[in-house]
């Protein structure tokens, strides 16, 4: 996969695990994804991406 992560992530409220590792995805990871509250795996190893991992993503179980 290639590109950004796109805001709309968020919304995907039931979503529990998340493994984008090992991909071409660049930018910075969406504050959408702060409402992820039922997250409870997220790998995005071995990419591009920048800037910081948004404070309330830190919160989740």
């Amino acid at each position: 996969l290639s590109g950004t992560i796109p805001p709309q992530l968020g919304d995907i409220s039931q979503l529990q695990e998340l493994d984008l590792g090992s991909n071409s995805i660049s930018g910075t990871i969406p504050p959408q994804t702060s409402k992820l509250s039922q997250l409870k795996n997220l790998r995005l190893n071995d990419n591009d991406i920048s800037g910081t991992v948004p404070s309330q993503l830190k919160n989740l179980p």
